[in-house]
């Protein structure tokens, strides 16, 4: 476990219940340890490092009791709180096209940052290290996702201009940036706007252009949202609604593609449309069997080509992701099937076995 100057660590034991008890780190002065559950025997202490403090790598040293019968063992887990400045994490290129930040080590997901994103490393515990996203927020990446760098400078991008343009599809937004940073896009409830968080940047946008008539996108504004969080916020023209979207690095620039709901035929409501048909599992990872024996991977296979058989008479056009039973296709690789294809449904089939 790696800390900083401000954090709270938390340490705790089990031990005979009723004892004087307490702890140190490495050969540091000992702290007074409570009795939080004494039907247990459940001993707890919560800690601040102090500004200025900095201790190596140690283990932790329990005791209980007190005098010559007093008890100590050392724990597993090493702790330290190193002075030098923090390293750099830099997303490392690879399949899926982005790493996952999560809300805690081994938690639930909260972004996914693209290669080449730069971010600030305030902590470790394990394999998992912890990263500055905001003054007031941040996250846990895999260290084996990223470069570590020291003695370099922290991420601080620089907004430049933003354009506004519309395309085929829809209309696309372009933030030019100094340099690549994590980011998030978050749509509005109702569908018609969506706002892109950039963390650790400061805006210095002198204009938002928009290139030719866009019946799409009605306005783009920006702000600093706090010190090192710049805020984008898109609105739609009224009525419209947002179908989906993708977010990446061009060259100096974050571009955001905005996608426009597909104009559907009275008469054909199908015709044209690109459904991106996904039957589950795969040889090495077969999913749940039903009681005679049927694998879910084959289920969900023979779905799959009954289902575009019917879609093609409709006059869509049938993309799939696993075209033979025998196909291995990775998690990852499914959905960026549907981005690199320009599906315009995608349609993940399982089943369950009861």
């Amino acid at each position: 476990l790696e800390l900083r100057a401000g954090d709270w660590w938390t340490a705790r034991m089990k031990a005979t219940r009723g004892q004087r008890a307490r702890l140190r780190v490495g050969k540091g002065p000992w702290r007074e340890i409570r009795e939080v559950n004494a039907a247990l025997g459940l001993y707890e202490a919560v800690m601040q490092v102090a500004i200025g403090e900095a201790f190596s790598a140690e283990r932790v040293e329990y005791e209980v009791g007190g005098g010559w019968s007093a008890l100590r063992v050392t724990g597993a887990a090493l702790v330290s709180a190193p002075s030098r400045p923090p390293a750099v994490a830099t997303v490392k290129s690879n399949a899926a096209g982005f790493a996952s930040v999560k809300t805690g080590p081994a938690n639930g997901f909260l972004l996914f940052p693209p290669p080449g994103a730069r971010m600030l490393v305030t902590g470790r515990e394990g394999g998992s290290l912890r990263v500055a996203l905001g003054s007031n927020l941040s996250g846990w990446i895999d260290e084996h996702d990223v470069e570590l760098s020291t003695g370099v400078a922290p991420p601080r991008a620089v907004t430049g201009n933003i354009g506004v343009s519309a395309s085929s599809a829809g209309a696309s937004v372009r933030v030019s940036l100094s340099e690549r940073v994590a980011f998030l896009v978050e749509e509005n409830e109702a569908l018609d706007g969506l706002s892109l968080r950039i963390f650790s940047a400061v805006g210095h946008t002198n204009w938002v252009t928009y290139e030719g008539d866009s019946d799409f996108i009605d306005e783009v504004r920006w702000r600093q949202e706090a010190t090192d969080i710049v805020a984008v916020t898109v609105r739609l023209k009224p009525g419209r609604r947002l179908w989906g979207w993708n977010a990446h690095y061009d060259a100096g620039s974050l571009k955001l593609d905005l996608r426009r709901q597909p104009r559907l035929l009275p008469a054909g409501p199908l015709a044209g449309l690109k459904v991106m048909l996904d039957p589950g599992h795969m040889p090495s990872e077969t999913g749940a069997t039903g009681p005679l024996g049927t694998r879910e991977m084959d289920a969900n296979y023979a779905i799959a080509q009954s289902l575009a058989e019917i879609l093609a008479r409709d006059g869509a056009v049938v993309l799939v992701t696993r075209s033979s039973p025998t196909d291995e296709v990775s998690l990852v690789d499914r959905p960026r099937q549907a981005v690199d294809r320009g599906a315009d449904l995608f349609v993940s089939l399982h089943n369950n076995a009861l």
